[in-house]
């Protein structure tokens, strides 16, 4: 947890990215936790908006070595996952494996046995797309609330993701896979154009 403290001082101390968190409201970064999880989602957004900043964010977190807290731990997971995923886009392999190997080594880490055989499950629940589940999208999209799509869509994003770099070992099928990142990648980068005028990159 000292190690996290240390990583999430130097993402609040950038000031490529002050301007980006005086954005986000004070209860959103007003703890730890809070601050954490905003930091993920700003990842995402400025990766989908295609702002290098983000890797200001992930190259941070991807540094913090697992601790069995997952109310803070899946939050340093997505980021990790997304790094790896820019890895494997840019065909930097061994860059990619590193990430990987210590995303697996964590399944294998718990107090005890049947803890470490509990995740193992849940994980493979997800690699089946246990997760996949749109229907907080839909319910967002039928009441017209564009802000808690978008949150949800950016949540169901980090799940592509993570899937995304566990491929070879998921049972999606990979063009579905492919289909769903592209087409949320294309709503939510739309979004935020549109929000904020960022300039729409080709």
């Amino acid at each position: 947890m000292k190690q996290l403290n240390e990583h999430i001082k130097k993402i609040q101390n950038n000031s490529y990215l002050t301007e980006y968190f005086e954005k986000i409201p004070l209860k959103n970064k007003k703890t730890k936790k809070s601050f954490l999880e905003s930091a993920v989602f700003l990842s995402y957004i400025l990766y989908l908006i295609q702002d290098k900043n983000y890797l200001i964010i992930v190259t941070e977190l991807s540094e913090v070595e697992f601790f069995s807290d997952y109310d803070y731990w899946t939050w340093i997971e997505y980021a990790i996952c997304l790094l790896a995923y820019q890895y494997k886009e840019e065909n930097k392999l061994e860059k990619f494996n590193q990430l990987k190997t210590k995303l697996d080594n964590t399944l294998n880490q718990g107090k005890n046995e049947l803890v470490i055989t509990v995740k193992k499950n849940i994980h493979q629940r997800f690699l089946s797309g246990e997760m996949l589940d749109k229907s907080a999208i839909n319910e967002a999209i039928n009441e017209k609330d564009s802000s808690v799509e978008i949150h949800q869509r950016l949540v169901f994003m980090m799940r592509l993701i993570k899937l995304k770099v566990y491929a070879e070992q998921s049972r999606i099928d990979k063009d579905k896979l492919n289909h769903e990142i592209a087409n949320n990648s294309t709503i939510i980068r739309d979004y935020f154009i549109e929000l904020t005028h960022y300039p729409k990159k080709a």
